[in-house]
């Protein structure tokens, strides 16, 4: 069976300091019901400058710099202590500081919606013409606005602030007088996600020299949706990231799932590739303001810095087998149905050692879980403790009970099979596929030979279900050898040329 491969993937994070403050939900729901909170007060002075976030050692596994398992010579928390590395750029990508950013958001802005201060334009166009990904695009800033009608489209039209560095810098217009689903906050928050994932796509592009036309079909699987009042989330995310990102040749459409939807989106390029649909099959998710500064409140009591204080993305290449990368089984496939339930162990079994159970694999036979992959920085001071762990332990407690491990070895499998979390809680961001990249690396290089990615969904959220979700698949070192399934050309050619003989054979009978 000729399974797709794994053949590149892009992460960036984008620090956004000023978008804590103003668009976190935390701190805007924070604004309108307690405005006068010690809360709010105390907030300016817990967040991290650009250079704390560059030398913040979760941040450089995110992008590449080091990996997951050199996390484990840290004490927690990781946020007091030094990660010897500042570089902006790792082997999977970047991070980025605000101010590029906000003009990244206004260069993917086809309806010049997005507003910038003249002289704050000014110094953007210096710094992006030394961005290797983005000096092609500066003329696209243009001359930028005054600073008088920035301030008219906020006062007289509702638009949307941009601040940086506590100062107003520009503003995101709405698109409509009165359609709530193109409002100037939610065009602010789409454009987000527009930005990063256009940032993600570019680094997935260079960093592994991929031909940008080539690509068929992407598959955007943030947690955001563009759409009008007509329809709230008729997209589509996944060309307009393609058509900024120079992907001429390519066509998509985003899928939603909540945290799941990187994982269900990972299958079903999968599938696409497999079926020969398409050749060449790109995932990629912006990230979400909305969820900045999220725990915030219980990182300024313990006297902690604000953690969530970035935007994170990726962008993941599925393509035909090539022989060399690693196989994506997609006849190993968990999912957690709807007759599934919710207890812990009725979800580890539907999406752990259901599909392996179908390729007669052992817990132990998988050499790395990647789960839910959040930073236990930020949610253990938040009471929500090491959710990476956690689930580890889940999975191990199910191999002591089908005897494929001892309870002995229990702590030791969380250690050999699982990995420390260093994803930003930006919901669907942690959600298995951060390991993707390194993934591909560790089985190419013959460090693993099999990894699990899991994906898991909070329907509930949504209201339109009490249901959860949760769906995962099997990543192989690819042996090189192509299996074929049924009959070759050769053998076709053979029986062709049998049946031919035997026709003969009759009419000269005859």
């Amino acid at each position: 069976m000729s399974y797709p491969v794994i053949k590149g993937a892009g992460y960036v994070l984008v620090h956004t300091p000023d978008m804590i403050i103003h668009n976190g939900t935390t701190q805007t729901t924070e604004r309108v019901t307690n405005p006068d909170s010690e809360y709010l007060k105390k907030l300016p002075e817990h967040i991290r400058s650009y250079e704390e976030v560059l030398n913040y050692a979760p941040n450089q596994v995110y992008i590449g710099n080091m990996h997951p398992e050199e996390l484990r010579e840290y004490a927690l928390p990781w946020c007091s202590k030094d990660a010897n590395c500042k570089d902006r750029f790792g082997k999977f990508g970047e991070i980025m500081p605000q101010d590029e950013f906000i003009a990244l958001m206004k260069i993917v802005d086809a309806f010049d919606l997005v507003k910038i201060e003249k002289g704050f334009n000014k110094i953007l166009k210096e710094k992006l013409r030394h961005h290797h990904l983005l000096k092609d695009d500066v003329a696209r800033l243009k001359e930028g606005e005054e600073l008088s009608e920035i301030e008219k489209f906020i006062n007289e039209q509702n638009a949307e602030a941009i601040y940086h560095e506590g100062n107003l810098v520009g503003c995101v217009k709405r698109a409509h007088d009165v359609d709530a689903n193109l409002t100037s906050h939610i065009l602010f928050e789409n454009l987000v996600v527009k930005a990063s994932g256009v940032l993600a796509f570019k680094h997935l592009v260079d960093k592994n020299n991929l031909n940008v036309a080539d690509i068929d079909y992407i598959i955007e699987c943030s947690e955001e949706a563009c759409g009008d009042m007509n329809q709230r989330g008729g997209g589509n995310f996944a060309k307009a990231i393609a058509e900024c990102s120079g992907a001429i040749n390519a066509t998509g459409s985003d899928t939603r799932g909540f945290c799941a939807a990187p994982t269900h989106a990972l299958i079903q390029a999968a599938s696409l590739v497999k079926a020969g649909t398409y050749e060449n099959v790109v995932i990629v998710a912006g990230g979400a303001t909305a969820k900045l500064g999220m725990n915030g409140k219980d990182h300024v009591k313990k006297e902690l810095p604000i953690l969530e204080d970035v935007v994170g993305a990726f962008a993941i290449l599925v393509s035909k087998n090539d022989g060399i990368n690693p196989i994506i089984r997609t006849d190993l496939v968990g999912r957690h149905t709807v007759g599934t339930g919710s207890s812990p162990q009725a979800v580890i079994t539907s999406l752990v050692t259901a599909p392996l159970d179908k390729g007669g694999l052992k817990i132990t036979d998988i050499d790395k879980y990647s789960v839910e992959m959040q930073n236990p920085d930020i949610t253990k001071p938040a009471g929500a403790g090491d959710v990476p762990e956690a689930n580890y332990k889940m999975i191990g407690a199910l191999g002591v009970k089908r005897k494929e491990l001892d309870r002995k070895e229990l702590l030791n499998f969380v250690k050999e099979h699982g990995m420390p979390g260093w994803a930003p809680t930006q919901g669907h961001i942690p959600s298995g596929v951060p390991y993707i990249g390194f993934a591909k690396e560790d089985l190419t290089e013959g460090k693993l030979n099999r990894v699990m990615i899991i994906g898991k969904g909070s329907l509930f959220l949504g209201r339109m279900t009490n249901l959860f979700d949760g769906v995962s698949v099997v990543i192989e070192r690819n042996s090189g050898v192509e299996e074929t399934v049924g009959v070759s050309k050769e053998e076709i050619k053979n029986m062709i040329a049998e049946a031919m003989k035997d026709f003969a054979s009759h009419l000269l009978k005859e």
